[in-house]
């Protein structure tokens, strides 16, 4: 079997329709994949809605429902549909989102013709149900590379729904999302990609990401949400330390640009309070190439007045941001 389709899933009954139905009209044979649903403990259980969906769908439709005993977030769920997995290759994509109609046979071709451990493909962003069909990464070629040439060369998706991954790489370089965390997404990406003997690129939309109304302007920022943007921070650093060649700067290119866009796109909008609280918590105790961010964490006490200080004119500028958009 070529693919698993992993969907993890939490209250996703009316949205759901949408993605499985995509899976369904694919142009690609219904016995070379598989689609495993992730209740990740909802409330109301998926089961019976799910059934009720693919009740009129060929016989020859596979899918598994698998319900979580507890809710692990999107992580957790990716890490139980992918354990359970037939498939040579794991797809995963959310639970509002669809495939392209050639999407599979496509993929599909371009691995029958190219052993790679990690494909990176693209997605269309579906706005408001309407499809802006730009391409994301179109400054990347289309060479194999090794992980390490991969991520000094190219630009990488930090989503893992824009990756078809070898099973048996996943689990020969024991790789897996963390559990009960947010934004699970940019570390397991960055291992998959900094680990693969083989990557590619495929300039081809695979994906059509559902982007709501509200979502594209909605920024917002709370104490919990920055918490797991550091802890992300965190985590991201973690995998920078499996290597001890180039790919440890490159990782840590990539943690320097999180903690900056937290301290320069996040960190001001909170109580002064808030500010200091959470530069003494995830201090690393590491210069930072980034002046402010250094800054920061050197003296919380004084971006926390300087902050506190701007934000009213911050904010402003960024309502007259919006507008003029």
């Amino acid at each position: 079997m070529k693919f698993s389709i992993v969907i993890p899933s939490y209250n996703g009954a009316s949205r759901i329709k949408y993605c499985l139905d995509s899976i369904r009209n694919q142009d690609f044979p219904m016995d070379d994949y598989e689609v495993i649903i992730v209740d990740d403990c909802s409330p109301k259980p998926l089961e019976p809605q799910i059934k009720q969906i693919v009740s009129d769908y060929p016989p020859q439709f596979n899918y598994l429902i698998i319900r979580c005993n507890s809710n692990s977030k999107r992580g957790g769920a990716l890490n139980s549909g992918f354990a359970e997995a037939k498939g040579d290759y794991l797809l995963n994509i959310d639970d509002d989102d669809a495939f392209t109609h050639d999407a599979l046979k496509t993929i599909s071709s371009y691995l029958d013709n190219h052993d790679v451990d990690v494909l990176m493909f693209e997605a269309y962003d579906n706005i408001n149900g309407s499809i802006k069909s730009v391409l994301h990464y179109i400054k990347n070629d289309t060479s194999i590379h090794n992980g390490k040439e991969f991520l000094a060369t190219q630009a990488i998706s930090w989503t893992t729904w824009r990756y078809a991954i070898k099973k048996s790489f996943l689990t020969e370089n024991n790789i897996s999302f963390e559990n009960n965390v947010f934004y699970e997404d940019v570390d397991f990406s960055l291992s998959c990609v900094s680990l693969a003997r083989k990557i590619a690129y495929l300039p081809f939309a695979a994906i059509l990401y559902t982007i709501r109304e509200g979502q594209l302007s909605k920024v917002g920022a709370s104490k919990d949400k920055i918490s797991d943007l550091f802890r992300l921070a965190e985590r991201i650093r973690k995998v920078s330390e499996r290597f001890d060649d180039e790919r440890q700067k490159l990782i840590l290119d990539h943690y320097n640009f999180q903690m900056h866009v937290i301290i320069s796109r996040y960190l001001w909008r909170l109580k002064k309070t808030e500010i200091i609280d959470l530069l003494h918590e995830f201090n690393p105790q590491l210069k930072h190439p980034d002046k402010l961010t250094d800054f920061s964490f050197r003296h919380p006490e004084c971006y926390a007045l300087l902050a506190s200080a701007s934000a009213p004119v911050l904010k402003t500028m960024l309502k007259i941001r919006k507008l003029v958009r």
